[in-house]
């Protein structure tokens, strides 16, 4: 007696599941290589910070020095030095915003791409701890500032039903789904405003 079996489906499983666990391999290697250049530029983006210290500092001692001289030629020089140094200031400051938020946006999206490879080979896990969600919601929203203010879009955040805003639950996968529908409401506003409601439904709400 002779038995036929069809294996097809099986191999078809098998075949599908080498690509799948070959897609998420690749992913997880190329967002893991990604993130050094990106960690790279944040670095250079603190040491940016420190010449705006330093330029600031530098400012409110010519201002110093303006209340404090006489002389008038003195003082139009001075104040000519303080309103180009005030230019130089923010544009800098506003290079040095674009430049840091766009690389938090990428970590963002190289995050979401882990998650992805980690869900696809069943090892995604949950990562929960106390946290001001407040902060934490503010954080993000800060990440789309410049883009919200090129949009001339007036954004609100309320919090409703908090007697704090400590809360106990997986805080970058929050702030992942938050900024996800954030940047959904800013593509989709051509004008007006984006108005963000945090509820608490019940004062033992954890967010699990």
């Amino acid at each position: 007696m002779i038995k036929i079996v069809d294996v097809s489906q099986n191999l078809l499983y098998d075949k599908v599941s080498a690509q799948n666990e070959f897609l998420s391999l690749i992913n997880a290697t190329v967002s893991h290589e990604m993130r050094n250049p990106i960690n790279s530029i944040l670095n250079q983006n603190l040491n940016q910070q420190t010449i705006l210290d330093r330029i600031k500092h530098y400012i409110e001692d010519q201002q110093r020095a303006l209340r404090a001289e006489e002389d008038r030629r003195s003082q139009q020089t001075l104040h000519a030095q303080i309103k180009w140094l005030k230019e130089l200031f923010e544009d800098i400051a506003f290079s040095s915003k674009l430049q840091r938020s766009s690389s938090k946006l990428l970590n963002h999206q190289i995050s979401c791409m882990l998650d992805f490879a980690q869900i696809s080979s069943s090892k995604f896990q949950k990562e929960a701890s106390y946290f001001d969600v407040y902060e934490a919601l503010i954080e993000q929203m800060e990440l789309l500032d410049v883009q919200a203010k090129s949009q001339d879009i007036d954004v609100q955040i309320n919090f409703k039903g908090f007697t704090d805003y400590m809360v106990y639950t997986d805080k970058q996968r929050l702030q992942q789904v938050f900024l996800n529908l954030y940047s959904n409401a800013l593509k989709f506003t051509s004008q007006g405003s984006v108005q963000v409601t945090v509820t608490r439904l019940t004062p033992d709400t954890n967010f699990q």
